[in-house]
């Protein structure tokens, strides 16, 4: 055995191996090589041009670098044979992006032609990559592309057997489409079928220089395996941009490019042995429509360059001689010697926006400017959520920076620590010469103090106890970038910090399309828009998803998937660069967060992210953090809850803005809670979707108590009331309407959310609540309990809201009944049931009973309550209201004004029983014709009802219709037009097409169309008014009965004469 490894040892000579990049200009590569070959020829006397395949173990390729490879090593082709033919290929290839199918297929038949045409010139065909025998081939060819569907790793086309997965038969021909396919350019390359097939595309990002790829793949068994001898390694690079060419390039290029030298200087850290490593790369302004001539021009200057001239002919000397320098496996494993600076991370492939941020960061850094301050180089700080994208951003303003600054250095340091900032500097010191040999990490800071120009990224810089200044050099010029999920280090740059939040909702869904493959049609931006929006757009987040969907194309079923199995998927990583989940993101953030910090955050969570008012804390706090009755009397309900949460929130059992803040501080220094200001000076506080989602997926109880339970306790012992009813607190409405509807509560934090959605005219959902609150008050208490029937008489008038006034009518007999029978019979709870009796009465026409019954309350409510009572007043409203349906205007008229003078005297102009009674007057107006004076008092309802609670709240709407039907009354036309389709519009959208409201708007928007003879309108909505009214009020609602005649009417008109 021991002779057989000496005699393999001796027959295989040391290796001589090329890689070429893909990029900018691949000829330029290539008219290096035929200059390294036309001097080979001479020294070697040769009558005939020189085959590189001669001289070279393997040529690998990446994107046109691939195309190159496959010319000279699979075709054999010389140098000056491959340019030429490679000419030819160019002006086939795609320049710009396809639009649709039809052109990505022309632009793959285009060039899959003029590549048949010269392999059918060398009688190559029809042939395979993978020769039929193995090692046959003298000079091995190996082409980089990537499985599209699994992106985390380099897919090599060798034309030679290899130990391992067999993958699908490549021929030449599909070699050289996938090196070079870009998916929005190029139909995908297809290789085999059933479970082994893959699709490849080009593998530019990542692996735009493929020698780290050919370095591990001289380890393998057909290259020698690992002790394989290596002599020579050549690395041609496809041409640098020079500063004033780089705006003309987009980023995707001038990433390609910074990434592949990143890779050569890592080899060139790794391969320090003099001689075994060479790198040519055009650094003379290549542009990528440079014609043939440019290029030759640029890069036959470039070979002049005594430096380059000198390497050149020392490549040649190793190539001829094949020394043993180094063995494959010495070349893998080898420590990487830091040179230079340290390689900066690469940008992500498809970055997007952020163009406010770059426009700041370019004024501050690359524009004129004057420093700061005196001894200090120009700062910026980026902060922001982890996965906002600020390490992104700042890395694409490195290739701003560079183009502006070509001689500049940039150094990326990882900040995120002490220790690990100081090592970064220790490194960078160690790497700078013997001067600074030995020293420590203030060492780099005199290095870079002496440097003509430099930028600095100090990246994640989110510890709240390091001192980063003292880690920034001591001079008037450089700059530095400082990425942090700290908030607080913004300060360190007042005029140039920069919070970064997430993408717009277009920016985000145009990225997860792009970066999942899908083709931006209407249904797959629909489904898009919906996962971007629970994401909240935060490009982390998005670019995880993207990941997940491509991998299972499941782009349609995605958010469900979310929906079901949150955790999982916040957790699930990407294979390669984005190698952080969401929630590892977010986690390292929670974790520096002190214990009753990240407590109150879990609790949080269960609001409504967007806006927390900071006044919810401290109203909970006046009720001691537990629920309170009308009455203001204290329930002992959940003490246990309301102890928790005074702990959290008040440590010194006192409420206290100092403590409060500090509890609160860490969340917002790591961005994990922000703190916004209104226009009048309200405190909220929001946190972003992904944060929430993620605490709500820890369901461990704080101190024995779930923190949705201590959530809701919060949010109930917030709700004010007043003097007979809870103060509107509109901040409450978003969290309210959270609250789970099958959550076990005490009844009474049902019933005191159902008044919240009850003043905010959410009507249905406050139904919903309230009836919860009383079927949980007669488990409790039973049915005739004050607490019980108190909720059912809120019951009773949310379905009257709701038009469901029949079920009303007879939820209010029976609450009556009950109370006649327990109570007395002036008990002020039995007289507000009566008046919410005659409010019934009188929806459903009944109008003498509604009289009676409503004059028999207004008695003994006076003696009872009083006349100054809001109560007292409305039933005075309500009765003036029935008197109006009897006819008796003036009647109507006297009351509903001694009801609006003393409601104006008691109480403001926007309570709501002065704005009941001034409604009454309006309508009261109206009908004894005093339209200018109705049109007057109508008009201020509505302008008040819009301020205090908002233009598509029920009682809004309804002051909005009796302005209408007095703009009709009065012949103003257009007004009326305009407000009667307005008041239909919203009803249907915040009542629901079947609710009488609407149905009434719907109504006298038919009125305003015949009174104005608009027939072509009249004869559109007719029919679907018809239906229905019909359906919901029957055949013979007097508003049905007039609907039919204006059919009818409508119909002869359209007949025209009989004869």
């Amino acid at each position: 055995m021991a002779s057989t490894s000496t005699e393999s040892k001796t027959l295989r000579p040391p290796g001589n191996y090329l890689a070429i990049d893909g990029g900018i200009s691949t000829l330029s590569s290539l008219i290096i090589l035929e200059e390294m070959f036309e001097r080979l020829k001479f020294d070697l006397n040769s009558s005939e041009d020189l085959r590189p395949a001669r001289f070279l173990d393997a040529i690998i390729g990446t994107g046109t670098g691939g195309i190159a490879a496959i010319l000279l090593g699979k075709l054999g082709m010389t140098a000056t044979e491959a340019i030429d033919a490679y000419s030819t290929l160019e002006g086939a290839m795609a320049r710009t992006k396809a639009t649709n199918d039809s052109e990505r297929a022309s632009n793959t038949a285009r060039f899959r032609e003029a590549f048949v045409s010269i392999l059918r010139a060398h009688k190559m065909e029809n042939l395979f990559m993978h020769d039929e025998k193995p090692n046959t081939a003298t000079c091995k060819t190996i082409v980089c592309a990537m499985n599209k569907a699994n992106m985390a790793g380099c897919h090599l086309i060798r034309s030679y057997q290899s130990r391992g997965m067999t993958s699908p038969k490549c021929s030449i021909l599909d070699a050289a489409c996938a090196s070079i396919n870009d998916p929005e350019m190029y139909d995908p390359v297809l290789l085999g079928a059933g479970h082994s097939s893959v699709t490849l595309i080009n593998a530019m990002m990542g692996y735009a220089n493929p020698i780290k790829e050919l370095m591990r793949e001289t380890q393998t068994a057909p290259f020698g395996g690992e002790n394989s001898q290596i002599s020579t390694v050549i690395s041609l690079g496809a041409g640098k941009h020079g500063p004033l060419e780089a705006s003309r390039l987009s980023d995707a290029i001038r990433n390609i490019a910074a990434g592949a030298e990143r890779t050569h200087q890592e080899m060139q850290g790794r391969l320090r042995v003099e001689g075994i490593y060479f790198r040519f790369n055009v650094d003379q302004g290549i542009q990528p429509d440079d014609d043939i001539s440019t290029v030759n021009g640029k890069t036959r200057a470039y070979v002049e360059i005594p430096d380059v001239n000198s390497a050149i002919d020392n490549s040649l000397t190793s190539l001829r001689h094949r020394e043993e320098r180094l063995s494959a496996k010495q070349i893998n494993t080898i420590k990487v010697v830091e040179v230079g600076f340290k390689p900066r991370p690469a940008l992500v492939p498809n970055f997007i926006g952020r163009e406010d941020i770059l426009q700041g960061l370019r004024r501050t850094h690359i524009s004129p400017h004057t420093p700061m301050s005196p001894g200090t180089p120009t700062l910026s700080v980026l902060y922001g959520l982890g996965g906002s994208g600020k390490t992104s951003i700042a890395l694409r303003f490195c290739l701003d920076f560079e183009q502006a600054n070509p001689e500049a250095r940039v150094y990326f340091l990882d900040a995120r620590s002490e220790s690990k900032l100081t090592a970064d500097l220790e490194a960078i010191a160690r790497s700078c010469g013997s001067k600074f040999k030995g020293k420590g990490w203030r060492n780099a800071l005199e290095y870079f103090a002496g440097l003509p120009q430099f930028l600095i990224i100090m990246d994640n810089a989110d510890d709240t106890t390091l001192r980063i200044s003292q880690f920034f050099p001591q001079c008037s010029h450089g700059h530095i970038i400082i990425t942090s999920r700290n908030a607080t280090y913004s300060q360190l740059a007042r005029t140039s910090n920069w919070e970064v939040r997430d993408l717009s909702p277009e920016q985000a869904r145009d990225l997860l399309l792009t970066d999942a493959d899908y083709e931006k049609t209407e249904t797959n931006v629909e489904d898009a828009s919906k996962i971007v929006e629970a994401l909240g757009c935060l490009p982390l987040g998005v670019a995880h998803a993207a990941a997940y969907i491509h991998t299972h194309r499941c782009l349609s079923t995605y958010l469900q998937t979310y929906q079901q199995s949150s955790r999982q998927l916040l957790a699930y990583t990407l294979p390669h660069d984005l190698n952080e989940s969401v929630a590892t993101t977010i986690n390292m953030s929670l974790e520096k967060l002190p214990q009753e910090s990240k407590d109150i955050l879990r609790i949080l969570s269960f609001f409504s992210v967007s806006s927390i008012a900071h006044s919810i804390l401290i109203d909970a706090h006046e009720h001691q953090f537990q629920r309170r009755s009308q009455s203001g009397k204290k329930h002992s309900s959940s003490v246990r809850a309301s102890v928790v949460l005074s702990s959290l929130l008040c440590p010194n059992e006192v409420w206290s803005e100092y403590d409060i803040n500090a509890r609160l501080l860490p969340c917002i220094q790591h961005s994990l809670l922000r703190t916004v200001t209104s226009a009048n000076n309200t405190k909220f506080y929001s946190m972003h979707v992904l944060v929430q989602s993620y605490l709500q997926t820890d369901t461990s109880p704080i101190h024995n108590i779930s923190p949705e339970s201590l959530a809701i306790r919060l949010l109930d012992s917030s709700i004010k009331f007043g003097e007979w009813q809870s103060v509107m607190q509109p901040q409450l409405l978003p969290h309210v309407k959270l609250v789970p509807k099958g959550k076990t509560l005490d009844p009474g934090a049902h019933g005191d959310f159902a008044k919240v959605l009850q003043q905010a005219g959410e009507y249905q959902a406050a139904l919903i609540q309230v009836q919860i609150a009383v079927k949980g008050w007669e488990n409790k208490l039973g049915e005739r309990h004050g607490q019980t029937l108190a909720a059912m008489q809120n019951m009773a008038c949310l379905l009257d809201f709701s038009g469901r006034i029949e079920e009303s009518l007879e939820l209010n007999w029976k609450i009556l009944e009950l109370r006649k029978r327990h109570s007395p019979q002036d008990h002020p709870s039995t007289l507000l049931c009566m008046s919410a009796i005659s409010q019934a009465l009188t929806n459903l026409g009944r109008h003498e009973e509604a009289a009676k019954m409503a004059e028999e309350a207004l008695e003994a409510q006076k003696k009872v309550l009083g006349l100054t009572h809001a109560e007292t007043l409305m039933t005075m409203t309500r009765l003036g209201w029935t008197y109006d349906n009897l006819g008796h205007h003036t009647r109507a008229l006297d009351i509903k004004m001694e009801a609006l003078e003393t409601s104006k005297r008691m109480y403001s102009e926007d309570h709501i029983a002065t704005l009941k009674a001034m409604g009454g007057v309006g309508i009261s107006l109206c009908k004894l014709g005093r339209f200018e004076d109705a049109y007057k008092l109508q008009k201020r309802i509505v302008d008040l009802r819009e301020r205090k609670l908002r233009i598509d709240h029920p009682d809004t709407i309804s002051s909005m219709s009796n302005l209408s039907t007095t703009l009709l009354d009065m012949g103003r036309r257009e007004e009326a037009l305009e407000m009667c389709s307005k008041v239909v519009s919203l009803s249907k959208k915040h009542l629901g097409e079947t609710h009488p409201r609407t149905l009434r708007a719907s109504y006298q928007l038919l009125f305003a169309y015949d009174k104005f003879r608009m027939e072509d309108e009249m004869r559109r909505s007719l029919g679907p008014i018809l239906t229905l009214h019909e359906s919901v009020h029957g055949r013979d609602h007097r508003h049905t009965i007039q609907i039919r005649r204006w059919e009818q009417k409508m119909a002869a008109r359209s007949a025209g004469p009989i004869d």
